[in-house]
C-alpha cells in the first residue's frame, strides 16, 4: 500500500514519464491537449493543469491525475497505460520511507 509520500512519488513519476514522451514526440501542450481532450473547451488548459504546477507559493501544485485523464494522455502519446502505472508504482515502492 502506498503512503501519502508514495502517492506523491507515483504522481511525479507519471508526470515525468508523460512529459518525457511528449518531448520525445515533439508535441506542444496544445497539440497533446487536442489529441487527449478534443471534447473539452480548453484542452490546452487541461494538459497544463495536469503536467505543470499551478498556483503561487505554498499553493503551487499540479492537479491530481484522474485515471481517465491518464488513460487519454497515454493513448495520445502512444504509451501503454498498464506499463506506465506499473513503472510508477514500482518507483513509489522503491522510494518509500521506512515506517
Amino acid at each position: 500500500m502506498l503512503t501519502k509520500n508514495g502517492m506523491d512519488i507515483f504522481d511525479a513519476a507519471i508526470r515525468s514519464r508523460l512529459v518525457a514522451r511528449q518531448k520525445e514526440l515533439r508535441l506542444s501542450d496544445k497539440a497533446l491537449g487536442q489529441m487527449a481532450f478534443p471534447f473539452m473547451g480548453n484542452p490546452l488548459g487541461k494538459v497544463r493543469s495536469i503536467l505543470i504546477f499551478q498556483g503561487a507559493g505554498d499553493y503551487k501544485k499540479p492537479q491530481n491525475i484522474r485515471t481517465t485523464d491518464l488513460i487519454n494522455l497515454c493513448q495520445a502519446l502512444g504509451l501503454n497505460f498498464h506499463e506506465e502505472v506499473r513503472a510508477a508504482v514500482k518507483e513509489a515502492e522503491q522510494n518509500k520511507s521506512p515506517s
